[in-house]
């Protein structure tokens, strides 16, 4: 994202009190990056090598208001 990170950009709604869900899909699989994206409250974090097994279970999940991690992060 050329302005603001994933993190930065749903700690931003969530500062606005948006009811929005954030699930990340990337490609990055660094602990650190994993553990922002958390922290800023998202509701997914999405592999782009899971997207096709994982990223319907995330949206699922997200609307449950659960947390999905794929699988290849091993936290």
């Amino acid at each position: 994202m050329p302005i603001q990170d994933g993190p930065q950009a749903a700690k931003r709604l969530r500062a606005a009190n948006s009811r929005a869900k954030a699930i990340f899909l990337t490609i990055h699989e660094d602990r650190d990056f994993v553990a922002a994206a958390l922290s800023a409250v998202a509701s997914g974090y999405v592999t782009k090598a899971r997207l096709s097994t994982d990223l319907i279970p995330a949206i699922r999940e997200a609307m449950l208001r659960h947390t999905f991690v794929s699988q290849t992060l091993n936290l």
